[in-house]
């Protein structure tokens, strides 16, 4: 078994980093997977095919904690902003 990535650290696979960025920002599985697609290749599925690959990503435990560790990152970036 591969040992657990440090969530703190950009994950080795750029889609799924990309993916765990718009998705912590509030985008849905299936626009947060859309948006890891490059630029001019073409993709024959539908929306109910991105949604369910991003929710298969999300749930890798690697970018699961990716994902909780960039939206607590935001929250605690949103606390210091409404401080005096």
């Amino acid at each position: 078994m591969k040992p657990a990535s440090d969530p703190t650290q950009p994950l080795a696979n750029r889609r799924h980093e990309k993916f765990a960025r718009r998705l912590s920002r509030g985008a849905t599985y299936g626009d947060a997977w859309k948006a890891t697609i490059p630029f001019g290749k073409a993709y024959r599925g539908g929306g109910n095919s991105l949604r369910v690959t991003g929710f298969r990503v999300a749930q890798r435990p690697e970018v699961s904690a990716r994902i909780e560790h960039l939206r607590r990152e935001a929250k605690k970036s949103a606390q210091r902003a409404d401080q005096p």
